[in-house]
């Protein structure tokens, strides 16, 4: 059966407002530095999120990073990946020789995703095929039995229709399928209650780039609920209802809720102040510390999986 999307205006406005959103944001990180293309040895000015600032990204992310893509590349593809953004992980599991397809809706992203797979190519023939395709995930129709492995790299939470989405995923998965998800879930309860009042006291305390004032006015007004929104218009959409989505419709192979209080404000701390790495490491230590004993909830939930449930 064929799946259209709503023929509401509310719902085409967004989602074109979605796609604009996230080709804003690139063009704005571009000028401040970031190099979407390479996305290494580089830190945006006035770096605020973790992945801005490719030092704090590899500490961090990274290992996740480098296991999603080892799982993907072992599959032998095709890969899928479901929002792609500029491409970069989609153009490292390429770079093992898979072949891989991504599909975002922003098209400016798509523009550049293809630009960079393309040059790719040109320096690295042994590279595996990329193609880059504009795509609503909320409606997407995938092929059946099409895929090695789906991956995604903090995209699900944007998706109102995570149950249609997971549908599909099993769909165009091979029989034994992988699929890999790092995403943004909701810190709900008492647990993720404490993950925020850390966050708010740490961002008090530490040396960042913004003056002590305005951290104050901004903790005020946070408390208060009075942060002005510059987020996209399906932001966290999914994010309280994703983790048990994929426990549901998947087989879970491995699973972790990672970045408690960090992920706010770690990638604005000074990095010219004395002590700057081990001042990192440290909050780094204690955030994976406090997540694994269980006193605080991670932001992020990284999953791998397969399609063949118990």
């Amino acid at each position: 059966m064929k799946i259209t999307p709503s023929k509401s205006p509310t719902y085409e406005e967004k989602i074109k407002q979605e796609g604009a959103f996230w080709d804003k944001e690139v063009a704005n990180l571009m000028e401040r530095g970031f190099d979407f293309e390479n996305r290494e040895n580089f830190r945006a000015k006035n770096a605020i999120l973790i992945w801005e600032d490719s030092f704090l990204e590899g500490l961090i992310r990274g290992p996740y990073k480098n296991e999603m893509i080892a799982v993907a590349a072992a599959t032998k593809g095709p890969v899928l990946e479901l929002g792609c953004g500029t491409g970069w992980l989609s153009r490292k599991i390429a770079s093992h020789g898979v072949e891989v397809t991504g599909y975002d809706i922003a098209e400016k992203n798509i523009r550049l995703a293809n630009e960079f797979a393309a040059k790719q190519r040109q320096k690295d023939p042994s590279s595996g095929a990329i193609k880059f395709e504009i795509k609503d995930l909320n409606y997407a129709e995938l092929p059946p039995d099409q895929f090695g492995a789906v991956v995604v790299w903090d995209s699900l939470h944007h998706l109102p229709e995570m149950e249609k989405i997971c549908e599909q995923i099993k769909k165009t998965l091979r029989p034994g399928g992988a699929l890999v998800v790092w995403d943004h879930i909701d810190q709900s309860g008492v647990r993720g209650a404490l993950s925020k009042l850390f966050t708010l006291f740490f961002y008090l305390t530490v040396p960042t780039w913004e003056k002590f004032s305005e951290k104050v006015r901004y903790v005020m007004n946070r408390l208060r609920g009075k942060i002005p929104s510059e987020e996209s218009p399906f932001e966290d959409a999914a994010s309280h209802s994703l983790e048990g989505l994929l426990k549901k419709n998947f087989r879970i192979q491995k699973k972790s809720n990672p970045i408690a209080f960090i992920g706010f404000f770690i990638a604005r701390i000074r990095p010219t102040i004395k002590g700057y790495k081990m001042l990192i490491n440290s909050l780094i230590w204690l955030d994976r510390t406090l997540c694994k004993v269980g006193i605080l909830k991670g932001e992020y939930v990284y999953i791998v999986a397969t399609n063949e449930k118990e």
